[in-house]
């Protein structure tokens, strides 16, 4: 991780404070407003298992393969850089339907 959790609670309250000021100042309600943080989800029981359904079906080659754009390659690489492909992609998957819920 390149910043430690402290400093991202803090960037995430500074980052929402900084929206919806901005969006205050044009006029726009705050009232539907919600922000959902990562890990509002990626804690959840229904995120760890798409993660572990994904990870049973990705070969070491295609997960060295979608990370080689994203991750910096070396020869003994992290394993954290492995499963960031798949961690995008359930990321991605679970804000579709998180959006569909919510009506957006």
């Amino acid at each position: 991780m390149k910043a430690p959790w402290e400093l991202l609670a803090f960037r995430t309250t500074y980052y929402e404070q900084i929206i919806k000021s901005m969006l205050k100042s044009i006029g726009v309600p705050l009232d539907k407003l919600k922000f959902v943080r990562g890990t509002d989800y990626q804690l959840s029981r229904e995120y760890t298992l798409d993660v572990y359904r994904l990870s049973s079906v990705v070969t070491e080659h295609d997960a060295k393969k979608a990370g080689a754009e994203v991750v910096k390659q070396v020869a003994s690489p992290l394993l954290s850089g492995l499963l960031y492909p798949g961690l995008q992609v359930c990321r991605l998957c679970f804000e579709k339907r998180l959006k569909k819920r919510i009506g957006s």
